[in-house]
């Protein structure tokens, strides 16, 4: 079963397991007790703003799940856990961000640089538009902002994501960031045919 998962940039299992995600190699939950989800076993969730939420750091990994596995309403629990590709998110999360407040910013508000940036993805627009987006100010927590490009805030990823549901809808603005995440596993080669 493939899913999602996230991990601090060390890769290394958290919960004093310390283990570290090497691509192609499963890991095993080995502790005592059965298979159970928020408690016991290898996490990940078939949707991607489901595994954001729990995300302890900024790498996206792309999983394989196998064994027992225990599935929630957000998350999935099993008993082993393949990493088959990863990446750093942070500018794919100001990317998403800055999307989902296009769709909450009036038109005529937008800095042209921003939208360019959404539009594309490109590195130049992104430094075009994070010396634009003081300008939406009144409409964003610029602060929120910062701490994406600057420090890992998954908190402020999700609370953006909340909020442009209400200019459409959970899936929608899910399939949004997958495939921003897609296409930048694209351009960095990580996907395999």
């Amino acid at each position: 079963m493939l899913a999602w998962h996230f991990m601090k940039e060390d890769r290394c299992l958290r919960f004093h397991d310390g283990r570290k995600a090497i691509k192609g190699k499963w890991l095993t939950y080995h502790g005592v007790g059965k298979i159970t989800s928020c408690r016991r076993g290898m996490h990940a969730s078939v949707r991607i703003l489901d595994a954001a939420e729990y995300a302890p750091g900024p790498i996206i990994a792309r999983v394989e799940l196998a064994g027992n596995i225990v599935k929630d309403d957000d998350k999935i629990c099993a008993e082993h856990r393949k990493v088959l590709w990863w990446m750093n998110g942070k500018k794919v999360f100001l990317r998403f961000m800055l999307a989902c407040a296009v769709d909450l910013i009036p038109k005529n508000d937008i800095p042209k640089e921003v939208i360019e940036y959404v539009r594309t993805g490109r590195e130049s627009s992104r430094l075009c538009a994070l010396k634009r987006v003081d300008y939406m100010d009144k409409y964003i927590d610029i602060d929120i902002l910062y701490n994406i490009v600057h420090k890992f805030d998954m908190e402020g990823v999700t609370n953006m994501a909340w909020s442009a549901t209400h200019a459409g809808n959970w899936n929608r603005v899910n399939r949004r960031m997958t495939s921003m995440v897609m296409a930048e596993a694209k351009r960095l080669k990580l996907l395999t045919k």
